[in-house]
């Protein structure tokens, strides 16, 4: 299951994540980010609350990436950290401990 909370501190359009983004819920990731994408120009991407990244959540990241998002990943879990540096994803990200 997935949720997502989105919300303004700072200024800064915070998009979390919450639960696992795997195949069956990727569509609905896809989705809700490339609305969250569409509203704000600077996102923070607040992963405190992901669980898990399949391949296709992955996927998703790639095309914030191709797209030239501008965004920084917050709080991410070091199982999912270690996934996004096993594909090499992690080189094109920019991670962060404070919002």
């Amino acid at each position: 299951m997935i949720d997502f909370k989105v919300e303004t501190k700072d200024s800064k359009c915070v998009f979390s994540i919450i639960g696992r983004v795997d195949a069956v819920g990727a569509a609905t990731f896809d989705k809700k980010s490339q609305e969250v994408f569409a509203a704000n120009s600077d996102v923070v991407v607040d992963c405190s609350g992901l669980e898990y990244l399949s391949s296709a959540g992955i996927r998703v990241i790639m095309c914030w990436i191709k797209a030239r998002y501008k965004f920084v990943m917050y709080a991410v879990d070091s199982n999912v950290k270690n996934v996004l540096e096993m594909t090499g994803i992690d080189e094109f990200l920019t991670f962060v401990n404070e919002i």
